[in-house]
């Protein structure tokens, strides 16, 4: 446009030249009109038409170019006309130009409202997520808190059945036998036997019913789990717990199933060392036990069904203790320590168990041996009894009946492994043994091993009433706990080594704990 407007100028330049805009124009005066002695020019008043009075003026024109006129204004005309038509066509562009913008404007105002429509729709729509993703939370938390609950109730029906089928299992192991008649041929004896291991074998197969039946309700269970997990699309951790719980229950199971086949084995051993012994020694172990009150759990030794049936590997220290009280000193020894601890007891009838701790008045030492004569002893007046190796840092009698490598003690307390897993028995002596373990760890006297070392004695004495459990010095946290379960505390002085002044800080140590030792065993280290 700027453009245009300077060739307009150019044009305007161009215009003829006449004599009214000619700055050409020259006006001489003659001398004697300068002569003239008024300051006004009297031909500037009067109009054109009028013949000067004095012609003593002459206007001078230069001459025009008459011939070079055409040329000029046809070319200015051309000209003006060219940029007349290219102005007429720049205004149109102008005018689609603008129009073009205001389109645009228009489109970009549309697509504005369109975004800020969709943006709203956007927030709308995720506030609509957002508030159904808490609803789909809370039912997958309600349904994890409805899976865990149906879990811990079934694992409690579960394991209460497996309870009941334990009980029923240690009530048939524990039924009496059935008594043998005196005058019994070969014959009678080979028959007595084969009934025997018929009633085992239908009590197996029972057993093997039920623990079927379990395992049907268990399979049933994993199917409904996992039709309504494909109901409610349950998390992928609920999935796996009910896994991991059921191989832990099926785990049981098989367990539970090794250790009645174990179980019935050694009955139909023992029931077939008994038709092979003499008339006369069956009627001297099949005589019944004379009771003074009725009360109490009847000792029925090599008889009795035991929790656990693992052999003790190593029988070596067991034998060498019977073997001591072939020396009337060591045996008489053994009988006055047993009348100290026990007193005048019928073994065969007795009314509460007993848990004897036996420790020592000196840091570092053990009562393993006057724990495994005390057992040995009681083994060789028909009485089954349970050891438990207590010196957790010494663990001489785990060693000597090479336990050294398996659980025990420490693993059962602490929930590590079961309590079946750790307990060993010599059938031939009815001694059962459960080794420290194999753990570098000893016992606290904190409430949870309290409690639970407590829960597990409990279960032990139902099967065991005699408890025999070997310590170790005043100065160890285990000892405290030991002797806090026990019903008696001794504590082994050995003479010749521990001092008045030992033994009362070993009192010491205990009564400040609130435990009252029952007595003191001194032994001879010489012997």
């Amino acid at each position: 446009m700027a453009r245009f407007l300077k060739a307009l100028q150019g044009l305007q330049s161009l215009d003829p030249v006449t004599p009214e805009k000619s700055p050409e124009v020259q006006v001489e005066f003659e001398d004697a009109s300068l002569g003239n002695a008024g300051g006004d020019f009297p031909a500037a008043s009067r109009s054109r038409n009028e013949a000067p009075a004095v012609p003593s003026r002459t206007i001078v024109m230069q001459p025009e170019v008459e011939q070079a006129m055409p040329t000029s204004v046809s070319e200015k005309d051309e000209l003006v006309k060219k940029l007349t038509q290219q102005l007429a066509i720049a205004l149109k562009q102008r005018d689609v130009v603008a129009e073009e913008m205001l389109r645009v404007r228009e489109k970009l105002e549309s697509n504005d409202q369109r975004h800020e429509e969709e943006i709203v729709r956007l927030r709308d729509a995720l506030e609509v997520h957002q508030r159904s993703a808490q609803t789909i939370e809370n039912e997958l938390k309600s349904i994890e808190a409805e899976l865990r609950q149906q879990l811990s109730r079934q694992q409690q029906e579960f394991v209460q059945r497996l309870g009941e089928v334990e009980r029923q299992v240690r009530e048939h192991t524990q039924r009496p036998l059935p008594a043998i008649p005196e005058a019994a041929s070969e014959a009678e004896l080979r028959e007595f036997q084969t009934e025997l291991r018929q009633h085992m074998v239908r009590e197996k197969e029972e057993f093997v019913q039920r623990l079927g039946e379990i395992e049907k309700r268990m399979s049933e269970h994993v199917e409904t789990t996992a039709a309504e997990k494909k109901k409610t699309d349950r998390p992928r951790n609920d999935e796996a717990k009910l896994k991991s719980l059921q191989a832990e229950l099926q785990k049981q199971m098989v367990r539970q199933q090794e250790e009645f086949v174990q179980r019935i084995a050694e009955v139909e051993k023992q029931v077939r060392k008994q038709a092979e012994r003499p008339v006369a020694e069956t009627q001297a172990t099949t005589k019944p036990a004379t009771s003074s009150g009725g009360k109490g759990e009847l000792f029925h030794p090599y008889v009795r069904g035991h929790e656990s049936e693992k052999q003790i590997p190593n029988t070596k220290a067991i034998g060498q203790a019977l073997t001591s009280f072939s020396k009337p000193d060591v045996a008489k020894e053994f009988d006055q320590l047993a009348t100290a601890v026990f007193g005048p007891i019928d073994f065969q009838c007795m009314s509460q168990p007993e848990i004897v701790f036996f420790g020592t008045c000196l840091p570092g030492e053990a009562a393993g041996n006057v724990v495994l004569g005390l057992a040995a002893w009681l083994s060789q007046h028909s009485c089954d009894v349970l050891v438990i190796d207590g010196a957790l840092r010494k663990k001489e009698l785990t060693a000597q009946m090479g336990l050294g490598s398996s659980p025990g003690l420490f693993e059962f307390v602490r929930r590590e492994t079961y309590r079946q897993d750790g307990t060993y028995r010599d059938t031939e002596t009815g001694i059962s043994f459960i080794p420290a373990g194999k753990s570098s760890f000893v016992l606290t006297d904190s409430e949870s091993d309290f409690t639970s070392l407590r829960d597990q004695l409990r279960e032990i004495t139902k099967a065991n009433p005699i408890v025999l459990i070997a310590g170790e010095g005043p100065d160890l946290s285990a000892s405290w706990l030991l002797a806090q379960v026990a019903t008696k505390i001794y504590l082994q002085a050995g003479l010749g080594q521990v001092s008045g002044d030992d033994v009362r800080a070993a009192v010491d140590c205990y009564l400040q704990l609130g435990i009252e030792p029952t007595g003191l065993v001194a032994t001879n280290p010489l012997k």
